[in-house]
C-alpha cells in the first residue's frame, strides 16, 4: 500500500508540473514508458484526480506500447463505476478498447 501511494504521489507531482510546464510532459512519458504495467492503475487514479495531461499521456502510451493484455486491464479499470464519468479517461478507455478489439479480430479465425 505504501509503495502505491508513493507512486501515485510521484505521478501527481509530475502531472501538476507538466500542466504548468508543457515541456515537462516528457518526464511523465519517460516515467511511465516501460512501467505502465506496474503504474497503470496509479496513473488512472492520478488522471481522474488531477486531469490533463495524464489522460492524454496514458492514451498515447496505451496506443503505442501496451500489450493486448495490458490494454484489456486498462480498459477494465476505466470501466469501473468510479471511473465511468471521468472525462479525462474517455480517450484512454477508447484507445484501450480499440487495442483489445483489434487484437481479438486478429486472433479470430476466418469465418467459413
Amino acid at each position: 500500500m505504501f509503495l502505491t501511494e508513493a507512486y501515485a504521489n510521484g505521478l501527481a507531482v509530475l502531472t501538476r508540473l507538466a500542466k504548468r510546464q508543457p515541456q515537462a510532459r516528457r518526464l511523465l512519458i519517460e516515467t511511465l514508458t516501460g512501467r505502465l504495467d506496474m503504474l497503470g492503475s496509479d496513473a488512472i487514479e492520478v488522471a481522474v484526480e488531477y486531469g490533463a495531461p495524464m489522460g492524454e499521456t496514458l492514451a498515447h502510451l496505451v496506443k503505442t506500447s501496451a500489450s493486448p493484455s495490458l490494454a484489456e486491464r486498462i480498459m477494465v479499470l476505466c470501466d469501473q463505476e468510479r471511473h465511468r464519468r471521468s472525462v479525462e479517461l474517455r480517450q484512454v478507455a477508447l484507445v484501450a478498447l480499440l487495442q483489445v478489439v483489434t487484437d481479438r479480430r486478429m486472433a479470430w479465425p476466418n469465418p467459413t
